[in-house]
Parts: C-alpha cells; structure tokens; sequence
C-alpha cells in the first residue's frame, strides 16, 4: 500500500513522535551527541549499492557515479580518525 498523503512520509508529522523526541533531547542534556552523528557518517556499501543500480538503470550519468564513489570514499575513511578525536576529548 503507497502512502497517498505527503505526511504519511514524515516521521514527525504525529505529535506524540515530536513531543516523545524532544522530550528525549531535553532529559539527556550530557549525553555526548557528535559521536553518534559522526559514527553514522560513512554509508559506503550502501550509497554504493544504490549509485551502482542508478548507473544500471541509466538514472545516473558516469560522471555523478564517480563524484558518489568519491563523496563514499571520503566519508568512509574521515569518520575513524573524527570518531577518535572525539573520544580522546
């Protein structure tokens, strides 16, 4: 079944799910967030996947695959030395 509203694709369109994320950012005020961002950074297997298949498929042209290919590679190996400066904080 497709969504046929918009809204159907925002997780934060129920209010419950807004107020339940904020309440979870206010009551872990030190929690250390930048970690958790950084280490969801690098997707390289799966960007990957899908420029590969944009690529099949003709979606993409050959030079946005090689721009992705560059953009997985960078976020792939900057992410473990961000991750380390973080933790050595």
């Amino acid at each position: 079944m497709l969504p046929d509203q918009p809204a159907m694709l925002n997780p934060f369109a129920d209010n419950a799910q807004f107020g339940l994320a904020l309440l979870l950012t206010l009551a872990a005020p030190g929690v250390r967030r930048w970690p958790v961002g950084v280490g969801m950074v690098p997707r390289g297997e799966v960007g990957l996947i899908f420029a590969g298949a944009g690529l099949g498929a003709g979606v993409i042209a050959e030079d946005l695959y090689s721009a992705l290919v560059v953009v997985v590679m960078l976020t792939t190996f900057v992410a473990p030395p961000w991750l380390k400066a973080l933790y050595q904080q």
